[in-house]
């Protein structure tokens, strides 16, 4: 089949294809063969209302964030409001990874529920349930364009390997640009605009320290916890007020708060004790207890210091701590 030359105008080519929340679907046309660009964004699931919101209106799903997620911590509410309002207004890579930890029933997967099927969309959302696997791999085509993607539950991994996958993370959390393999395709360079969630039931799941300044850490309250009536009757409610609630993060002003300086609460403390790795936890018992202590794991026994071990001592501790981290 050929088509005719003259029916080129009719069938302008796109210049440039782009993915960007504020501009139009089409781009000018220039000449009558050529339009300058396509806006491949598809719109939120939410629609600005162009109005003012008053909280009240959207106490309930304020109130399970708080309340929930947050654990009833204003300092944290008020980050995880900012952390939203830049998915739905900045159509960049953030920079922090949000990593929500919890016993089973919390509902602290109502949160991203309610943000890929109510807020951003499901299109602009991608969950990854084999995070190793992932990271581990070549090809990440499935990372295009996604605005939003949970890794839910991160693997229990040694120390080594938790190193290797948050290593790679950083880097996809942090970078302007990323390199899209898809199979059998060219390589090519592509906006991030990928912003990270993790969620787990586990503490011990990224070799923090610290000091580090990518992961921000919630560990979220039992207080509804197994409450189907409660989760069902704010699943309701989120899906009639989702219009009312997009509008309300986004008029926030939050100017005050950076998501680089995110509070660094007991939570990812916790986190940091659990995957601190074979040396640097020798270490700190060693700085903790002022000398070499002995029988730490001995249930019914009183721990022993030392002001001297023989190495070979030593190591066989250092090797019991790596065998626990592994495990």
């Amino acid at each position: 089949m050929t088509i005719h030359h003259l029916l080129g105008q009719y069938m302008p080519q796109v210049k440039t294809r782009i993915f960007d929340f504020h501009k139009p679907t089409w781009g000018e046309q220039s000449g009558k063969c050529f339009i300058e660009h396509f806006n491949a964004f598809p719109g939120f699931a939410a629609t600005n209302l162009g109005c003012h919101v008053e909280q009240d209106e959207v106490a309930p799903y304020l109130d399970y964030i708080l309340q929930v997620i947050c654990s009833g911590r204003e300092t944290e509410y008020m980050y995880v409001l900012k952390w939203m309002q830049e998915l739905f207004t900045s159509s960049k890579a953030n920079g922090v990874v949000l990593c929500i930890t919890g016993l089973e029933g919390t509902g602290k997967g109502f949160f991203y529920q309610t943000l890929s099927e109510h807020l951003l969309g499901k299109e602009l959302c991608l969950t990854l349930n084999n995070a190793d696997q992932f990271l581990a791999q070549t090809f990440n085509s499935e990372l295009k364009n996604k605005l939003l993607v949970l890794f839910d539950e991160m693997p229990a991994v040694g120390f080594k390997q938790r190193r290797s996958m948050f290593d790679k993370l950083k880097n996809m959390t942090t970078d302007d640009k990323i390199l899209i393999n898809e199979k059998s395709m060219r390589r090519y360079v592509a906006k991030n605009m990928n912003n990270f969630m993790i969620n787990s039931n586990n503490e011990a799941i990224l070799p923090l320290t610290a000091t580090g300044r990518r992961v921000f850490c919630l560990k979220v309250s039992n207080i509804h916890r197994c409450d189907e009536d409660y989760f069902e009757q704010l699943a309701e409610f989120v899906k009639a007020n989702a219009n009312k609630i997009f509008t309300y993060i986004m008029n926030l002003d939050l100017k005050g708060i950076r998501l680089s300086k995110f509070p660094q609460n007991e939570d990812r403390d916790a986190m940091a004790a659990a995957c601190i790795d074979p040396v640097a936890a020798l270490i700190k018992e060693f700085v903790d207890y002022g000398g070499f202590p002995r029988n730490l794991m001995e249930p019914g026994r009183g721990v022993e210091v030392e002001k001297v071990m023989d190495s070979r001592d030593i190591y066989a501790m250092y090797q019991n701590r790596g065998h626990d981290q592994a495990g």
